[in-house]
């Protein structure tokens, strides 16, 4: 079986941005699977340079040259970056779309979008008037914000060296600064019960009033591997990313409970911790600072459920088995046929 991704995938940050981790992600899960996979995009003039790409054995294509999609058994489309203000855009994805339609090959193709919410890149439901399509995969989107979209968020593998000596009890990072102020407000609340209840535990908010990074990516990861537990709080959407750098660092997973969960097979007090309130969360670790033996029984058992369950080549398989099975076309997209 092969595959094809087409994206508008930049050299961005060097490859670290948090949407080309989770491209690089399901590029991993398919080969994981082991699919042929291809990958087409970037700028009209030149194949991919990105490291993040680069560093993986994949065929890479140059966009403008792909004449013939139905070779592939399945297309992927990551319109995360798409902009139909942007005539280079516009001209690139319509020709695209007008491939796959004319050949009629719309029930292999699956559209992708890794932003973290709808104002966050272009998508809305007047998408449908330039790409035709089997099923939708949204990352971090709400039920609430866009129905029959399918949520599924792309697990990384573990990238990070593991650090046994975990002797930090609980961490809490985040950035509040940006978003909305629901996002700050939860955020802060939670920063402010762990600083007032485990005072020895690392705080830090990422980000500080000029929006500068307080700590760097080796920091930020060194406390994640020295930590039992850490806080992942939600911000834009249901999820975040942050869930998946914890769980990477065999470290228990902390978070906000949420009306449409993207981690399978975890359970409350068992393989994770989830909250609704600052309250309960800090019940929850104090109890756990009481209990250490059950704490690292549970971290143990969170580590088997990630391996079993939630590995980049589970989220891939999720993604092939929604185009199989053909999710419906969201009842709001008939407007646009």
């Amino acid at each position: 079986m092969n595959i094809i991704i087409i994206s508008n995938y930049k050299d961005e940050k060097n490859g670290k941005s948090t949407i080309n981790k989770y491209l690089d992600s399901l590029i991993n899960g398919f080969l994981d699977l082991n699919y042929e996979v291809y990958f087409g995009g970037g700028e009209p003039d030149k194949v991919y340079t990105d490291p993040l790409i680069e560093k993986i054995n994949i065929s890479k294509i140059k966009f403008d040259n792909i004449e013939d999609y139905s070779i592939y058994d399945y297309i992927l489309t990551d319109i995360t970056r798409f902009n139909y203000d942007n005539a280079l855009h516009k001209n690139r994805w319509i020709n695209l779309n007008n491939k796959i339609t004319k050949n009629n090959l719309t029930d292999r193709h699956c559209l992708l979008h890794f932003s973290d919410c709808s104002n966050r890149g272009y998508f809305s439901d007047d998408i449908f008037q330039h790409f035709k399509c089997r099923t939708i995969v949204k990352r971090e989107t709400s039920i609430q914000e866009f129905p029959d979209v399918l949520p599924l968020d792309m697990a990384i593998k573990q990238y990070w060296k593991q650090n046994l000596n975990k002797d930090i009890f609980v961490s809490c990072l985040f950035g509040t600064n940006s978003g909305s102020k629901t996002k700050g407000s939860h955020r802060l609340q939670i920063a402010q019960s762990i600083k007032n209840n485990f005072s020895t535990s690392p705080v830090c908010l990422g980000l500080d009033n000029l929006g500068n990074r307080t700590f760097s990516s080796d920091k930020y990861f060194n406390i994640l591997n020295r930590s039992k537990i850490s806080i992942s709080c939600w911000g834009a959407g249901y999820s975040c990313y942050r869930d998946w750098e914890i769980l990477s660092c065999d470290t228990v997973l902390a978070y906000k409970r949420m009306p449409n969960p993207h981690l399978d097979n975890y359970i409350d007090m068992e393989s994770c911790i989830e909250y609704d309130t600052p309250q309960e969360l800090i019940k929850k670790l104090k109890y756990f600072e009481n209990n250490l033996k059950e704490l690292e029984e549970v971290r143990l058992k969170s580590i088997k459920v990630t391996n079993q369950y939630n590995l980049p080549k589970h989220r891939a398989q999720k993604l092939i088995n929604a185009i199989d099975t053909g999710i419906p076309t969201p009842s709001w997209v008939n407007k646009y046929n």
